[in-house]
């Protein structure tokens, strides 16, 4: 066998077995989402005041995404969440209403980001009517802290 290929027997096997080994380590750079940062969202589920209970839990999806420098730290579409806070019946002259806080967001790295909003109060139209929460109602909810996303 000519020394050449005897040589590219030998170190090809070693070449692959070095290209094998290496592993591609893949760096994750954190970007600082400042608390107090705006998210606008609108809601994915519909919730009535004939079913809704103190607890439950109601979707919201981003209808905005969250940019810092070109970067998306929170998509369009990411999941939102909140919490029914109470569920305040009817009176002869008051229409019902259920009132709503916006607690959590997912961001692009998957971690859920704590919110803060305002109450949102859905109320009847009328007395003795339900209170209806249709999808597609706008949210506003802020950071509460700052919260460090992983790209």
């Amino acid at each position: 066998m000519k020394p050449s290929l005897a040589v590219l027997f030998v170190l090809f096997p070693m070449l692959l077995a070095a290209q094998s080994g290496k592993k591609t380590a893949r760096t994750h750079t954190p970007c600082v989402l400042p608390a107090g940062t705006a998210i606008v969202l609108e809601s994915a589920d519909s919730l009535s005041s004939e079913l809704a209970r103190m607890g439950d839990i109601v979707q919201f999806a981003v209808a905005e995404e969250v940019r810092q420098n070109k970067t998306i730290l929170i998509r369009h579409g990411a999941t939102a969440y909140a919490r029914v806070l109470r569920v305040v019946p009817t009176t002869y002259n008051r229409p019902e209403y259920i009132v709503i806080e916006v607690t959590c967001v997912s961001a692009v790295d998957g971690q859920m980001i704590d919110v803060n909003s305002r109450y949102m109060e859905i109320a009847a139209d009328i007395p003795g009517v339900n209170a209806k929460l249709k999808p597609g109602k706008r949210a506003l909810a802020y950071t509460a802290n700052d919260a460090f996303i992983r790209i």
